[in-house]
Protein backbone atom coordinates (compact mmCIF):
# COMPACT_ATOMS: atom_id res chain seq x y z
CA UNK A 1 0.00 0.00 0.00
CA UNK A 2 2.88 2.48 1.27
CA UNK A 3 5.15 1.49 -2.40
CA UNK A 4 1.88 2.47 -4.47
CA UNK A 5 1.38 5.74 -3.01
CA UNK A 6 4.99 6.40 -3.65
CA UNK A 7 5.17 5.10 -7.02
CA UNK A 8 2.25 7.00 -7.62
CA UNK A 9 3.85 10.18 -6.61
CA UNK A 10 1.04 11.52 -3.99
CA UNK A 11 2.31 13.64 -1.65
CA UNK A 12 0.84 13.21 2.00
CA UNK A 13 0.68 15.74 4.06
CA UNK A 14 0.85 13.63 7.45
CA UNK A 15 2.90 10.53 7.81
CA UNK A 16 2.54 7.20 8.06
CA UNK A 17 4.79 4.59 10.03
CA UNK A 18 5.22 1.02 9.47
CA UNK A 19 6.47 -1.10 12.63
CA UNK A 20 6.85 -4.58 12.92
CA UNK A 21 8.11 -5.77 16.46
CA UNK A 22 9.05 -8.39 18.07
CA UNK A 23 7.43 -10.21 21.01
CA UNK A 24 3.62 -9.65 19.95
CA UNK A 25 3.12 -13.34 20.13
CA UNK A 26 1.50 -14.43 23.67
CA UNK A 27 4.20 -16.05 25.98
CA UNK A 28 5.70 -15.55 29.28
CA UNK A 29 7.81 -16.85 31.06
CA UNK A 30 6.92 -19.52 33.49
CA UNK A 31 8.08 -22.45 35.24
CA UNK A 32 11.02 -24.28 33.08
CA UNK A 33 9.74 -21.80 29.87
CA UNK A 34 12.20 -19.27 30.65
CA UNK A 35 14.75 -17.04 28.36
CA UNK A 36 14.14 -14.11 25.84
CA UNK A 37 12.01 -16.75 23.84
CA UNK A 38 9.61 -16.81 26.12
CA UNK A 39 9.09 -12.74 26.59
CA UNK A 40 5.79 -11.51 24.46
CA UNK A 41 1.94 -10.43 24.67
CA UNK A 42 3.27 -6.83 23.73
CA UNK A 43 6.75 -6.17 24.55
CA UNK A 44 8.02 -4.58 21.49
CA UNK A 45 5.02 -2.95 21.07
CA UNK A 46 5.33 -1.24 24.83
CA UNK A 47 8.84 -0.44 23.88
CA UNK A 48 8.04 1.02 20.74
CA UNK A 49 5.55 3.66 22.38
CA UNK A 50 7.61 3.79 25.58
CA UNK A 51 10.63 5.19 23.20
CA UNK A 52 8.33 7.95 21.80
CA UNK A 53 7.59 5.77 18.20
CA UNK A 54 3.83 7.22 17.91
CA UNK A 55 1.41 7.82 15.85
CA UNK A 56 -2.28 9.74 16.01
CA UNK A 57 -4.13 6.57 15.24
CA UNK A 58 -2.85 2.67 14.41
CA UNK A 59 -4.16 -0.40 11.67
CA UNK A 60 -2.94 -3.17 12.85
CA UNK A 61 -2.46 -6.07 9.78
CA UNK A 62 -3.46 -9.09 11.83
CA UNK A 63 -5.77 -11.74 9.61
CA UNK A 64 -8.90 -11.07 9.95
CA UNK A 65 -11.00 -11.82 6.90
CA UNK A 66 -10.90 -8.34 5.87
CA UNK A 67 -13.74 -7.92 8.52
CA UNK A 68 -12.87 -4.64 10.81
CA UNK A 69 -12.28 -4.99 14.51
CA UNK A 70 -12.59 -2.40 16.82
CA UNK A 71 -10.79 -3.44 19.83
CA UNK A 72 -9.58 -6.48 21.39
CA UNK A 73 -10.88 -8.69 24.82
CA UNK A 74 -7.61 -9.00 27.39
CA UNK A 75 -5.90 -11.78 28.42
CA UNK A 76 -5.25 -13.61 31.47
CA UNK A 77 -3.08 -16.99 31.92
CA UNK A 78 -3.10 -18.45 35.16
CA UNK A 79 -1.21 -21.37 36.86
CA UNK A 80 -3.46 -23.52 38.86
CA UNK A 81 -1.06 -25.93 41.34
CA UNK A 82 -3.11 -28.68 42.83
CA UNK A 83 -1.09 -30.97 46.02
CA UNK A 84 -2.92 -34.18 46.29
CA UNK A 85 -2.63 -37.86 47.36
CA UNK A 86 0.32 -39.61 45.77
CA UNK A 87 -1.47 -42.35 44.01
CA UNK A 88 -4.20 -39.85 42.87
CA UNK A 89 -3.01 -36.88 42.81
CA UNK A 90 -3.17 -36.43 38.47
CA UNK A 91 -6.99 -37.40 38.14
CA UNK A 92 -7.71 -35.51 41.05
CA UNK A 93 -6.52 -31.99 39.34
CA UNK A 94 -8.39 -33.85 36.26
CA UNK A 95 -11.25 -32.79 38.21
CA UNK A 96 -10.41 -28.84 38.88
CA UNK A 97 -9.24 -28.32 35.42
CA UNK A 98 -12.88 -29.84 34.46
CA UNK A 99 -14.83 -27.71 36.96
CA UNK A 100 -12.99 -25.15 35.40
CA UNK A 101 -13.71 -25.44 31.93
CA UNK A 102 -17.42 -26.04 33.24
CA UNK A 103 -17.14 -22.39 34.69
CA UNK A 104 -17.02 -21.18 31.49
CA UNK A 105 -20.72 -20.70 31.28
CA UNK A 106 -21.04 -19.11 34.30
CA UNK A 107 -18.36 -16.99 33.55
CA UNK A 108 -20.22 -15.56 30.40
CA UNK A 109 -23.21 -15.28 31.84
CA UNK A 110 -21.74 -12.60 34.27
CA UNK A 111 -19.34 -10.79 31.39
CA UNK A 112 -21.80 -9.97 28.81
CA UNK A 113 -20.77 -7.56 25.83
CA UNK A 114 -22.13 -6.10 22.47
CA UNK A 115 -19.52 -7.50 20.59
CA UNK A 116 -16.90 -9.81 22.13
CA UNK A 117 -17.14 -13.43 23.58
CA UNK A 118 -15.23 -13.71 27.09
CA UNK A 119 -14.01 -17.35 26.96
CA UNK A 120 -11.97 -19.83 29.49
CA UNK A 121 -9.53 -22.85 28.01
CA UNK A 122 -7.44 -25.23 29.90
CA UNK A 123 -4.09 -24.68 28.01
CA UNK A 124 -1.88 -27.15 29.20
CA UNK A 125 -1.66 -29.82 32.09
CA UNK A 126 1.62 -30.77 33.75
CA UNK A 127 2.73 -32.89 36.60
CA UNK A 128 3.79 -35.50 38.74
CA UNK A 129 6.99 -37.07 37.81
CA UNK A 130 7.31 -39.75 34.73
CA UNK A 131 9.50 -41.79 36.44
CA UNK A 132 8.27 -42.07 40.30
CA UNK A 133 5.06 -40.15 40.00
CA UNK A 134 4.19 -39.95 43.84
CA UNK A 135 7.94 -37.90 44.41
CA UNK A 136 6.40 -34.85 42.87
CA UNK A 137 2.28 -35.45 43.70
CA UNK A 138 1.67 -31.36 42.34
CA UNK A 139 -0.28 -30.94 39.02
CA UNK A 140 0.04 -27.42 37.45
CA UNK A 141 -3.13 -26.48 35.61
CA UNK A 142 -2.71 -23.43 32.87
CA UNK A 143 -5.58 -22.18 32.42
CA UNK A 144 -6.52 -18.88 29.60
CA UNK A 145 -9.11 -16.72 30.12
CA UNK A 146 -10.41 -13.62 28.04
CA UNK A 147 -11.52 -11.30 29.84
CA UNK A 148 -13.55 -7.89 28.89
CA UNK A 149 -12.13 -4.35 28.84
CA UNK A 150 -11.96 -2.66 32.35
CA UNK A 151 -12.39 -6.28 33.96
CA UNK A 152 -9.65 -6.42 37.10
CA UNK A 153 -7.64 -9.41 36.65
CA UNK A 154 -7.55 -9.60 40.50
CA UNK A 155 -11.81 -10.25 40.43
CA UNK A 156 -10.60 -12.77 37.88
CA UNK A 157 -8.43 -14.14 40.14
CA UNK A 158 -10.70 -14.36 42.91
CA UNK A 159 -13.42 -16.21 40.73
CA UNK A 160 -11.00 -18.93 39.71
CA UNK A 161 -10.00 -19.71 43.49
CA UNK A 162 -13.92 -20.05 44.39
CA UNK A 163 -14.63 -22.48 41.49
CA UNK A 164 -11.18 -24.36 42.80
CA UNK A 165 -12.11 -23.99 46.67
CA UNK A 166 -15.40 -26.10 45.98
CA UNK A 167 -13.74 -28.88 44.12
CA UNK A 168 -11.51 -29.20 47.12
CA UNK A 169 -13.88 -28.91 49.59
CA UNK A 170 -15.49 -32.13 48.00
CA UNK A 171 -12.38 -33.97 46.61
CA UNK A 172 -10.68 -36.04 49.75
CA UNK A 173 -7.72 -36.76 47.27
CA UNK A 174 -6.78 -32.89 47.01
CA UNK A 175 -4.50 -31.56 49.76
CA UNK A 176 -4.75 -27.75 48.67
CA UNK A 177 -4.91 -25.83 45.53
CA UNK A 178 -3.23 -22.35 44.58
CA UNK A 179 -3.97 -20.06 41.51
CA UNK A 180 -1.05 -17.79 40.62
CA UNK A 181 -1.03 -14.87 37.89
CA UNK A 182 2.04 -14.86 35.24
CA UNK A 183 0.48 -12.95 32.17
CA UNK A 184 -2.37 -10.07 31.71
CA UNK A 185 -3.27 -7.60 29.18
CA UNK A 186 -5.81 -5.35 28.74
CA UNK A 187 -8.95 -5.31 26.66
CA UNK A 188 -10.13 -2.38 24.82
CA UNK A 189 -12.26 -0.82 22.16
CA UNK A 190 -13.02 1.99 20.47
CA UNK A 191 -16.10 3.33 19.65
CA UNK A 192 -17.55 3.40 15.75
CA UNK A 193 -17.95 7.11 15.42
CA UNK A 194 -13.48 7.64 15.40
CA UNK A 195 -12.28 9.20 12.70
CA UNK A 196 -10.13 5.79 11.92
CA UNK A 197 -13.01 3.22 11.89
CA UNK A 198 -15.22 5.67 9.91
CA UNK A 199 -12.44 6.43 7.23
CA UNK A 200 -11.51 2.50 7.13
CA UNK A 201 -15.67 2.02 6.54
CA UNK A 202 -15.09 4.00 3.23
CA UNK A 203 -11.72 2.44 1.94
CA UNK A 204 -13.35 -0.91 2.22
CA UNK A 205 -16.64 0.33 0.90
CA UNK A 206 -14.57 2.02 -1.89
CA UNK A 207 -12.38 -1.30 -3.18
CA UNK A 208 -15.48 -3.43 -2.48
CA UNK A 209 -18.46 -1.46 -3.13
CA UNK A 210 -20.25 -2.64 -0.30
CA UNK A 211 -19.99 -1.96 4.06
CA UNK A 212 -17.40 -3.45 5.32
CA UNK A 213 -18.17 -6.44 7.81
CA UNK A 214 -17.68 -6.07 11.47
CA UNK A 215 -15.36 -8.91 13.08
CA UNK A 216 -17.09 -11.75 15.06
CA UNK A 217 -17.68 -11.72 18.79
CA UNK A 218 -14.92 -14.60 18.80
CA UNK A 219 -12.77 -12.93 16.81
CA UNK A 220 -12.07 -10.27 19.75
CA UNK A 221 -10.49 -13.03 22.05
CA UNK A 222 -7.64 -13.18 19.38
CA UNK A 223 -4.95 -10.65 21.05
CA UNK A 224 -3.00 -8.19 19.30
CA UNK A 225 -0.71 -5.38 20.17
CA UNK A 226 -3.94 -3.10 19.79
CA UNK A 227 -4.26 -3.12 23.88
CA UNK A 228 -0.75 -2.00 24.48
CA UNK A 229 -1.02 0.70 21.67
CA UNK A 230 -4.36 1.88 22.94
CA UNK A 231 -2.93 2.38 26.67
CA UNK A 232 -1.00 5.08 25.50
CA UNK A 233 -4.28 6.80 24.01
CA UNK A 234 -4.05 5.71 20.35
CA UNK A 235 -7.26 4.51 18.51
CA UNK A 236 -6.50 1.51 17.07
CA UNK A 237 -8.38 -1.16 14.84
CA UNK A 238 -7.47 -4.66 13.48
CA UNK A 239 -7.77 -5.39 9.61
CA UNK A 240 -6.41 -7.88 7.81
CA UNK A 241 -5.68 -10.22 4.98
CA UNK A 242 -5.95 -13.71 5.46
CA UNK A 243 -8.90 -16.13 7.08
CA UNK A 244 -6.76 -17.12 10.41
CA UNK A 245 -8.06 -18.48 13.27
CA UNK A 246 -12.21 -18.52 13.58
CA UNK A 247 -12.54 -18.11 9.65
CA UNK A 248 -12.89 -20.30 6.51
CA UNK A 249 -12.21 -18.65 3.25
CA UNK A 250 -15.04 -19.80 1.34
CA UNK A 251 -12.98 -19.68 -1.87
CA UNK A 252 -10.29 -22.26 -0.25
CA UNK A 253 -12.22 -25.64 -0.99
CA UNK A 254 -8.84 -27.49 0.84
CA UNK A 255 -8.72 -25.41 3.70
CA UNK A 256 -8.81 -27.62 7.15
CA UNK A 257 -11.57 -27.11 9.51
CA UNK A 258 -8.41 -26.00 11.90
CA UNK A 259 -6.22 -23.17 11.78
CA UNK A 260 -3.43 -25.17 13.66
CA UNK A 261 -3.30 -28.74 12.76
CA UNK A 262 -1.21 -31.93 14.37
CA UNK A 263 1.03 -32.04 11.06
CA UNK A 264 1.49 -28.27 11.44
CA UNK A 265 0.46 -26.73 8.03
CA UNK A 266 -1.77 -23.65 8.54
CA UNK A 267 -3.83 -22.13 5.70
CA UNK A 268 -2.59 -19.49 3.52
CA UNK A 269 -3.29 -15.63 2.45
CA UNK A 270 -4.60 -15.59 -0.85
CA UNK A 271 -2.74 -13.23 -3.27
CA UNK A 272 -6.30 -11.63 -4.40
CA UNK A 273 -6.84 -11.31 -0.75
CA UNK A 274 -3.79 -9.20 0.28
CA UNK A 275 -3.90 -6.69 -2.84
CA UNK A 276 -7.23 -6.09 -2.04
CA UNK A 277 -6.21 -5.72 1.20
CA UNK A 278 -3.18 -3.35 -0.24
CA UNK A 279 -6.29 -0.94 -1.77
CA UNK A 280 -8.05 -0.33 1.48
CA UNK A 281 -4.95 0.55 3.42
CA UNK A 282 -3.91 2.87 0.56
CA UNK A 283 -7.47 4.81 0.41
CA UNK A 284 -7.32 4.95 4.11
CA UNK A 285 -4.25 6.38 4.53
CA UNK A 286 -5.33 8.76 1.77
CA UNK A 287 -7.91 9.93 4.00
CA UNK A 288 -6.07 9.95 7.02
CA UNK A 289 -2.94 11.13 6.08
CA UNK A 290 -4.51 14.37 4.42
CA UNK A 291 -7.13 15.43 7.00
CA UNK A 292 -6.01 18.11 9.45
CA UNK A 293 -5.79 17.23 13.30
CA UNK A 294 -8.94 20.12 14.18
CA UNK A 295 -10.84 17.50 11.21
CA UNK A 296 -10.25 15.09 13.34
CA UNK A 297 -10.97 16.19 16.81
CA UNK A 298 -14.30 17.46 15.35
CA UNK A 299 -15.22 14.20 13.82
Amino acid sequence: AVAAIQRAGVKLKGDIIIAGVVGEIEKAQIGRFQGKSYRGAGVGARYLMDHGVMADMCIIGEPTGLQLQIGNAGLLWARVSVDGKATRFVLAACKVAQAIQDWEKEYQRKYKHKFMLPTVQIGAIDGGNAFKPGTRPTTDIFVIVKMLPDTPPLAIKRELEQVCERVRKRESDIFDIRVDLYLTTPGYEISKSEHLVKAMERAHKTVFSKPVPYAKPIRYGITSDGSRIAAYGVPAITYGPGFGTHLVDPTETKAPAEWDTPSGVRRGVGVENMVNCAKVYAMAALEICNTKKEEVAKS
